[in-house]
Parts: C-alpha cells; sequence; structure tokens
C-alpha cells in the first residue's frame, strides 16, 4: 500500500482535537480479553521492525 511517508508532510496536515476524559494506555498480549467495541483507538505495534501499523 503506497503512501506519505514524509513525518513533516503528514504532520503539516494534522488538525488534532483534545477530547475531554480519562485515558488507558497499556500493553497486553491478549488480545481477546478486551472488549474492542469499547475501544476509542487501538494500534499494533511491530517491536521487531519498530513501527507502528
Amino acid at each position: 500500500m503506497a503512501g506519505e511517508t514524509n513525518l513533516s508532510e503528514l504532520i503539516k496536515g494534522m488538525t488534532p482535537k483534545p477530547i475531554d476524559g480519562e485515558y488507558v494506555f497499556s500493553t497486553i498480549k491478549d488480545i481477546n480479553i478486551i472488549d474492542r467495541k469499547d475501544t476509542i483507538y487501538e494500534f499494533k505495534e511491530n517491536v521487531r521492525n519498530n513501527y507502528c501499523s
């Protein structure tokens, strides 16, 4: 899949909006223990290659 890889270009087009509330950042080994319909955002990190997908 082709996409923008220039970080400066990616950041230039962002318009972040803060959302009030509590946030939890965690690492889990078994995704099946999370009810994913309750998640707002999730990402998977490929530790071996050190990038996020």
